[in-house]
């Protein structure tokens, strides 16, 4: 008898619709899939169309609303290639007209049928030569005529779109130092270290640089991971590999190698110091690091990490605590970039004008001399910028002030910096109370009691002991001395 459960209810699954044909296009195209389609593409501009299309199809929206905005950005239709030629019984049109589900089924072919050799840049083929018997009896005729038009308009949209991402982009010096390093890392397919504090504007420089790259190179943020499975899990989402609860991390690990090695796509790992064990004591060898440095590269496979100063404190800790050898890991680094710790008045002017397009030059002195005085600059921007829109949202208005700006700074901002500043700072440690250090000897036999507070950089002068008694403590007659109080150091200067 057979034990295949039956519902008694009736109830169909809330499941039922995860198959349809407007749920599998929000999914986007299989990363495995594309990458053993594009395995066998050898021209790296077809393989680079290929992979910016999956990148488009993972976002929102899916393979659909690409398919839309492509052809809104083509109104007039597509011009043929050989509009006007002779052919048998007739010439070609003077241009193809594609409706939306037609378009989305030939970019679904061009990324996974591994029968279509779609034409490379400047090269056309004639529509009758491109295979169409071996395509799937869903692949009408034609489709090998709109594939010879439409091929060419996908190259030169993929070029506009990263043009326009560039043009966008408020590129400050430290964009420039990161868009440097990684074209370097990309174009020599090696590793670099992209170390900076938080708040300069690494980060956004890095995915603007990736959304200028989508046929090259893939952006992963690994905030707030804690652990191997998590990693991968982030990974595999941002390639387009399953990535459900159920899956282990050795599962997705092997995925990954296979789509990263097949594909020859870049990784940028953000964050990249949660690679590393987060606990004070560190136990284990971090593993994560060794799996980029070996599995990675091992395939040729160029990365990027994306970091905090945290990273090197980490590094070290992994090597003084477990005796990690650090040697392979620094050896295969094509470069380890230090960013800049501020950015100037005039980098920041530049991306006030890209954030708030219109606003006045009063508003922007306002918003730049707020996060100049910030030592995080630009999330201190970004802060302003929102609560001003809210300022603005509340009084029925979608474009802000120098006015708004103001408020935004002098009634939310500044009040709530301060707030942070109090309610987030390092408490005192508890405990007992610590013991009387000893005292410092000082030359000439000088001995003087530092035990109590100082200001950094205050300066004293000794002063002869009035409450001494005289008849019980011999006099001694000693040159008077200037001590001098820093941080961690005291300096004793005789006069």
């Amino acid at each position: 008898m057979s034990n295949t459960r039956h519902s008694q209810t009736g109830r169909l699954a809330d499941e039922r619709y995860m198959s349809s044909e407007a749920m599998v296009e929000q999914r986007g195209l299989s990363g495995i899939a594309v990458a053993s389609r594009v395995f066998l593409l050898d021209n790296p501009a077809q393989r680079s169309l290929a992979w910016f299309i999956q990148a488009m199809s993972m976002r929102e929206g899916g393979l659909g609303r690409f398919a839309v905005d492509f052809l809104a950005a083509h109104p007039n239709g597509f011009p043929h290639p050989f509009a006007g030629k002779a052919r048998d019984g007739g010439v070609y049109p003077q241009q193809i007209d594609v409706w939306e589900g037609s378009i989305s089924h030939i970019l679904r072919e061009l990324c996974l049928n591994p029968n279509l050799n779609f034409p490379r840049p400047g090269e056309h083929a004639y529509p009758d030569t491109i295979p169409h018997g071996q395509l799937g009896t869903d692949f009408l005729f034609q489709d090998a005529h709109q594939i010879a038009a439409i091929v060419p308009a996908l190259y030169k949209y993929q070029r506009r779109h990263a043009e326009r991402v560039r043009a966008e982009f408020a590129l400050t010096e430290v964009g420039k130092i990161v868009w440097g390093t990684l074209d370097a890392c990309l174009a020599l397919r090696r590793m670099v270290v992209l170390d900076g504090r938080e708040g300069i504007g690494k980060t956004e420089a890095v995915k603007a640089w990736a959304d200028a790259h989508l046929g090259e190179a893939r952006f992963v943020s690994l905030s707030g991971v804690s652990n191997k499975s998590s990693v991968f899990r982030a990974i595999s989402e941002t390639l387009g590999l399953g990535a459900s609860r159920e899956r282990k991390a050795v599962d997705m690990q092997s995925r990954i190698e296979n789509v990263l090695a097949r594909s020859g796509l870049m990784l940028l790992l953000d964050e990249s110091h949660f690679l590393f064990n987060q606990t004070p004591r560190v136990t284990t060898v971090p593993e994560l690091i060794d799996w980029v440095d070996t599995a990675l590269r091992n395939h040729g496979v160029p990365a990027a990490l994306i970091c905090t100063p945290q990273f090197s404190r980490h590094l070290g800790r992994a090597e003084q605590q477990v005796g990690w050898n650090a040697g392979q890991f620094k050896r295969r680094l094509l470069r380890y970039q230090v960013l800049p710790d501020s950015i100037s008045v005039n980098d920041l002017m530049k991306v006030a004008r890209c954030v708030v397009p219109g606003l006045s030059e009063a508003g922007l002195k306002i918003l730049v001399g707020y996060s100049a005085d910030n030592k995080q600059s630009l999330s201190a921007m970004t802060h302003a910028v929102d609560e001003a829109r809210w300022i603005a949202m509340q009084d029925g208005r979608d474009a802000i002030t120098a006015q708004d700006v103001r408020r935004a700074v002098l009634d939310y901002r500044i009040p709530s910096d301060k707030a942070i500043a109090s309610a987030m700072a390092s408490p005192a440690p508890a405990g007992r109370k610590s013991r009387k250090p000893a005292p410092v000897p000082v030359a000439d036999g000088l001995q003087e009691d530092f035990s109590r507070d100082a200001e950094p950089l205050l300066e004293r002068e000794s002063a002869p002991d009035t409450k001494a008694n005289p008849e019980t403590s011999p006099r001694r007659e000693t040159a008077p001395a200037t001590a001098k109080f820093r941080t961690g150091r005291i300096d004793l200067v005789n006069t």
